[in-house]
């Protein structure tokens, strides 16, 4: 590694204000909804109806218009290509004139009605966002009325016929019909999909996150006059660019890039041009089999290889497909943060792993650790790191003697046993009834020995506590009389 190289990049002002720009939470990240279906399209419905309090008017759902007509006449070039079959489909060739005017702008929005979330429609059938609204075409006398339909899917794919189900109540209504299926890719995979990704029915038309980064929300935050409004699309922006955990389905967790801003472009352009090296360099140890890098780092480095590869695909910058850097890229955005194994004495330990969790190996770290120690001072310590973030741990290691404090808290009730806690599933469970409860103790364990006492060590801990563990406890840094934690 060429330390100059590496200490002169992580000194730049490019490389400092995209960590910063990638570390600083926004309000999705706060409420933990940052790669939830529900959440984003809930943010879509207020930014695309009129009358809510962004400020913008019509502006944002006229982006919208305009986009998805762009998106149509690029897919139609495709192979294969897009073709809606039904007459009462705007996207259909035959009201081309309708999508062209939609293009620049010839039309005039005369009543929208507020974005409907989760609309209900028969047979139990419900619709992430359903917009109704008239539109007076330059060229025609009366207005159109349109309903505008988008299918939300983020890392889930299509629900049955899900998509066919849609399409045939949204034609049995009156006026047109404008079918969307928006979807997390990139411009290039947008365009050769598998068939698992694709709406089953033909209607729909497929637009993804960097579609509308581009077309609506850029634009909007340039246009938007209030400071609310701003302020709003600016942190959702900055939500879509991070490279973050997704997990719909709990086997496959997958970190998820949503689209990139021109922000974040320009930056990365800038590093990549001054450190094209190191930045390779980073990449390489990033995707390597064993790495002792951490997830935040990890998250950083795989939302710049996106922002690469984006360049790459749009020509701002040129680097061959066989060339060892743009594999190095491409190796990069394959890892994933969530999924990632630590190996430690012949085991493999996993996040969501039922024995071998990451939990697991928390313990069997501390446990290990505290054979050499005091208890109390490594507790301390530990607490002090903030690895004790849940209010119900209240503890990393407690003794034998200490095990009845856990009965004694002002929340504390001994008639609701803590399966049936309501504030378990927050990971809030403050009614801990007995010691000998999923969080200490499981049912084949009967706690450490130490100088003739017996203590017991937390079981609920997350990777991020993982790596601040191996980092306080100097694991991957210094030898020890036992096997090193290695991390692929």
């Amino acid at each position: 590694m060429d330390n100059k190289a590496y200490l002169d990049m992580i000194n730049s002002e490019e490389y400092i204000k995209l960590y910063e720009y990638y570390n600083q939470k926004t309000f999705m990240d706060v409420l933990g909804v940052s790669r939830r279906e529900n959440e984003h399209s809930s943010f879509l419905a207020w930014l695309f109806s009129p009358t809510e309090n962004h400020g913008m008017g019509d502006y944002p759902l006229k982006k919208l218009l305009q986009t998805i007509a762009f998106r149509c006449q690029k897919a139609k070039e495709s192979n294969p290509c897009y073709s809606p079959e039904n007459d009462k489909n705007l996207l259909n060739d035959k009201n081309s004139k309708y999508l062209e005017n939609l293009i620049f702008g010839n039309y005039k929005i005369q009543s929208a009605e507020k974005a409907l979330r989760e609309k209900g429609i028969p047979n139990q059938k419900r619709l992430d966002i359903f917009i109704e609204l008239e539109i007076l075409f330059s060229s025609e006398c009366e207005p159109k009325k349109i309903n505008l339909l988008i299918e939300n899917k983020i890392t889930s794919s299509e629900n049955g016929n899900q998509t066919i189900d849609y399409a045939k109540w949204l034609f049995e209504q009156d006026g047109y019909a404008i079918p969307v299926y928006l979807m997390v890719v990139a411009n290039k995979e947008l365009k050769k999909l598998s068939e698992k990704q694709k709406p089953e029915s033909k209607e729909f038309l497929t637009l993804n996150y960097q579609y509308l980064m581009d077309g609506v929300f850029e634009p909007c935050l340039l246009e938007c006059k209030t400071d609310y409004g701003k302020n709003l699309l600016q942190e959702y922006i900055k939500c879509l660019g991070k490279a973050l955990e997704a997990v719909e389905d709990p086997k496959n967790p997958r970190t998820l890039v949503m689209a990139i801003s021109k922000y974040e472009k320009s930056l990365v352009k800038q590093l990549w041009d001054n450190y094209e090296d190191a930045l390779v360099e980073q990449f390489n140890r990033h995707s390597s089999y064993k790495s002792d890098t951490t997830k935040e780092k990890d998250e950083f480095y795989i939302a710049i290889a996106e922002t690469l590869l984006n360049l790459i695909e749009s020509k701002k910058i040129i680097l061959d497909k066989n060339d060892a850097k743009f594999t190095a890229i491409k190796n990069m955005k394959k890892v994933n943060s969530v999924s990632k194994t630590y190996y430690y004495k012949d085991n493999k330990y996993k996040k969501y792993q039922r024995k071998y969790s990451i939990g697991a190996l928390c313990r069997e770290l501390i446990k290990e650790y505290a054979q050499k120690v005091d208890l109390n001072q490594l507790d301390n310590k530990l607490s002090i790191t903030e690895l004790k973030s849940n209010a119900w741990l209240r503890g990393i290691i407690i003794e034998e003697t200490q095990k009845s404090k856990f009965k004694h808290c002002d929340k504390y009730d001994p008639n609701i046993p803590c399966d049936r806690c309501k504030h378990k599933a927050n990971n809030n469970c403050y009614c801990i009834e007995d010691f000998e409860d999923h969080f200490f103790v499981s049912d084949d364990e009967k706690g450490e020995s130490k100088d003739g006492k017996t203590f017991y060590v937390a079981r609920y801990f997350t990777v991020e506590n993982l790596e601040k563990l191996i980092d306080v406890l100097n694991y991957h840094k210094e030898e020890r009389n036992i096997n090193e934690v290695s991390i692929c």
